[in-house]
């Protein structure tokens, strides 16, 4: 949380620039399973990012890895977020 006590959504090196605590990291996953899809998005635009890839739209297929066994309602939402958001033309797993 920040000082107004809003919670903040950091990846990668921009989590040595905050003053956090242990206790107040928590992952976009429970259990292997998506959860919190505002972090993922966090996380996937940190990575394209650092890939190079500053475009609205992606321009290749997306291949996600996941656990085993993970089901489908995140897969979907994972889905959601890949098409909706970043435009990606095609997603497998």
């Amino acid at each position: 949380k920040n000082a107004q006590g809003d919670l903040v959504t950091v990846a990668g090196d921009q989590l040595l620039c905050k003053d956090i605590t242990k206790n107040s990291v928590r992952s976009p996953f429970e259990k292997d399973v998506l959860q919190n899809l505002e972090s993922a998005e966090t996380l996937l635009d940190y990575t394209l990012s650092r890939l190079g890839i500053n475009s609205d739209r992606l321009q290749h297929a997306v291949l996600m890895t996941e656990g085993v066994c993970t089901p489908n309602f995140a897969r979907g939402r994972m889905s959601e977020v890949l098409f909706e958001c970043y435009g990606a033309p095609k997603v497998a797993y």
